[in-house]
């Protein structure tokens, strides 16, 4: 394997030779596989053997803690050129270093990553080897060399483009899979039928879905996938939705009700203070409640300390208050305010949390920006709970698009059928006049915009038109093709190891939120279509857990994503200027941006869940069901940073909460042997740590700048446009 060569003998006259190679390091990616090399006189087939079983993950974590494992990747990293240690070499090295025996499957399993020589690795974090982060000690806007990193939803992503056919099958997916004991009734024909017929008699345009239909075949279809999915979900708990070119997961039975019940006594610390120390979300209209928020005290360039020589573990949070050293600002990638900088900040960032994971279990190793460590200690391990059922969803997220990718009905013609006898080419202005109409203009008919006025023609007119000409031309619907397993099958979900191709730390960034609604603003009017962060954060995928709903209507999480993978300008079979046809087929506006709407997502009390933040997302309205009293929903949010590009976190920037610091004056504290009086001098006239006024102000200059950081994302995500025209 990479050096080792073995004489092939005789190959003349097209012989085969075959060669059984069993490397000293294997490479996961080409395990088990069968690489052929064909050539005009030889043909070689190698099949590389592997021992029968890789190391669980308790095994392997009994042996080695995440801090030698990553140790052990520097070590073989940091061998010249491209020597790749053999298994037996990285044992005894392991041994010489940490006096323990380990099995040279434990260190295959460690040394089985990605490439690692471009500097993008959880060991440059200070403590291991000097720290190296986008920001500092590498320009921000670097990127790893291989193509290993998440994509960005305003840089290299494109989804396929969907059906309306497929569109309709993901949302009867969605509704199905949130009825009670849907993975039993899924297989009961007497309920099935009723379903179906439930399915056929959906108004479309009801639910926002102008064209979608359903017929034999699609029911067809959509049954024998949720059969499958119902078989994935009583072995892992998981319900994929939404899954194409990315997916969704969701599971309403991932957190258990002891953890919701922790949950919501460790928030309640949280909730119960004065009304004037609570912190109402800016432009909320004092409905949101922001209980643990990256947006205070986030990494201010040129103000935050920066520790680049250790790490700050969770237990020495408070004594690290006041350490480091300012973190320079880094240098814009362009010095003419071109448009490519405005979508990252050399001022602000959010600071996520280092989590180690250890025999398949996430620990929390660096404080959660502004929650407590020692006040909220219980909240952490209820976090860590929570974060526990998130990974499975999370790996699922991150490999989804590399390695289960799905296109259930391909199109490759967009073209509708005649009933009407058309005398010239089919338009909506072909419809013969009513009774109460006056004959029509001959100028009507302009073919340069298939078959619409150069004027525009009156809503009425345009309505009868449409209604005519949608009844008496209906699309070609593209074939549906047999249905065919799933790609992801139960054996591929990873439920307690091997995340992320076996990564030993992970960043998480945590918010805690609560709508609150009341008689006198009984409404919540939704938000805006956006990502999660800026392209600074890295964000790769959210997970929400809803945990606590009272008193308010179903909320939906809507989903769209940037399509035209295809580019279909070239590859779709249309008649020329027929974008109506076009958007009777596909479920897209062609006349606009390329961002198709993949459905809404139910988002009720106890539901987990994950999406990719390729996946732009919207939450719809909802209200008071009871006018007369209060209502709220209740939020944990956790944004995975891609855990191919770690960022600066908590773990190297002590805390910066002026009130934190203060806590360090207790008596027998230099500063507690002061009168309090003059403690309070002392702090009042600190220009660090950061007082909460302060910190208020800094999230309002950073809030102004995602502002207009999410619109000129939101412009690069909408500017994309279709271009059906001449082909």
């Amino acid at each position: 394997h990479r050096s080792r060569s073995l004489p092939l003998g005789d190959s003349q006259g097209g012989s085969v030779q075959k060669l059984e190679i069993l490397p000293h390091y294997e490479s996961k990616s080409l395990c088990n596989s069968i690489v052929s090399l064909p050539t005009p006189l030889l043909h070689i087939e190698v099949d590389l053997k592997v021992p029968s079983r890789n190391p669980t993950t308790a095994e392997m974590s009994s042996a080695l803690t995440v801090r030698e494992r990553l140790t052990l990747c520097k070590w073989a990293d940091s061998l010249p050129g491209d020597i790749t240690p053999t298994l037996a070499r990285g044992a005894e090295w392991v041994k010489s270093e940490f006096g323990k025996d380990v099995p040279e499957a434990v260190i295959r399993t460690v040394l089985d990553r990605a490439d690692m020589t471009d500097g993008f690795q959880a060991y440059n974090d200070g403590d291991i080897a000097p720290l190296i982060r986008p920001g500092f000690g590498k320009e921000f806007w670097e990127m790893p060399d291989d193509d290993a990193a998440f994509p960005s939803a305003v840089r290299e992503w494109k989804a396929s483009t969907l059906t309306w056919g497929e569109i309709a099958i993901l949302w009867f997916v969605e509704k199905i899979t949130n009825k009670p004991d849907w993975h039993v009734k899924v297989f009961d024909e007497e309920i099935v039928d009723r379903w179906k017929q439930e399915v056929m008699a959906v108004d479309w345009k009801a639910v926002g879905l102008t064209y979608a239909y359903f017929d034999d075949d699609l029911f067809t279809f959509a049954l024998a996938e949720l059969r499958e999915k119902a078989k994935l979900f009583e072995a892992t708990g998981l319900i994929p939705i939404f899954d194409a070119s990315s997916v969704v997961i969701k599971s309403d039975s991932a957190i258990t009700p002891e953890v919701k019940e922790e949950l919501k006594q460790g928030v309640a610390a949280l909730e119960d203070i004065p009304e004037n120390e609570k912190d109402w979300h800016p432009g909320s209209d004092g409905k949101v409640l922001d209980l643990v928020h990256p947006s205070l005290w986030p990494l201010v360039f040129g103000k935050s300390r920066i520790v680049f020589d250790k790490r700050i573990l969770l237990e020495d949070t408070l004594a690290a208050c006041g350490t480091g050293d300012v973190i320079p600002v880094p240098k814009k990638r362009y010095t003419d305010h071109s448009s490519s900088d405005d979508l990252w900040s050399v001022k602000y960032q959010w600071l996520p949390c280092d989590i180690d994971l250890e025999e398949g279990k996430p620990k929390i190793m660096s404080y959660i920006n502004n929650l407590h460590p020692q006040h909220h200690a219980g909240l952490y391990t209820t976090i860590e709970k929570v974060l526990e059922k998130a990974l499975p969803m999370w790996d699922l997220v991150y490999r989804w698009h590399e390695d289960y990718e799905t296109l259930r009905i391909p199109c490759e013609t967009a073209r509708t059928q005649c009933l009407a006898e058309c005398t010239r080419w089919c338009c909506p202005e072909n419809r013969p006049v009513d009774p109460d109409e006056a004959e029509r203009d001959e100028d009507e008919f302009n073919d340069d915009y298939y078959g619409y006025s150069a004027e525009e023609p009156s809503r009425e007119l345009w309505r009868r038109d449409k209604i005519w000409f949608e009844t008496t031309h209906p699309i070609e619907k593209p074939p549906v093709p047999a249905y065919k397993p799933m790609a992801l099958q139960p054996k591929d979900v990873n439920l307690t190891s091997g995340f992320f191709n076996h990564a030993d730390r992970i960043q998480v960034i945590v918010k805690l939120a609560n709508i609150h609604l009341t008689p006198e603003k009984p409404t919540y009017d939704g938000g805006s279509w956006h990502i999660e962060g800026q392209l600074n954060e890295h964000i790769a995928a959210t997970a929400l857990y809803y945990y606590d709903s009272e008193n308010i209507t179903d909320s939906h999480l809507a989903f769209r994503t940037v399509a035209d993978r295809e580019e279909l300008m070239g590859e779709l079979n249309y008649e020329q200027g027929d974008n109506y046809t076009i958007d009777r087929t596909l479920a897209i506006d062609s006349r606009r941006d390329t961002n198709q709407r993949l459905g809404s997502v139910l988002t009720r009390e106890d539901r987990l869940l994950a999406f990719p933040n390729v996946y732009q997302h919207c939450v719809a309205p909802f209200e008071l069901v009871d006018k007369t009293k209060a209502g709220h929903r209740k939020i944990l949010a956790l944004f995975l940073v891609d855990p191919r590009i770690p960022i600066i976190g908590t773990a190297n920037v002590p805390p910066q909460q002026r009130g934190w610091w203060r806590e360090r004056a207790a008596p027998g504290n230099r500063l507690g042997t002061l009168p309090p009086e003059v403690t309070d001098m002392v702090f009042d006239n600190m220009d660090f740590p950061i007082g909460i006024e302060e910190a208020k102000g800094i999230r309002a200059d950073l809030m102004e700048e995602r502002t207009t950081i999410a619109e000129q994302g939101m412009g690069v995500m909408t500017d994309m446009e279709w271009n059906f025209c001449e082909h």
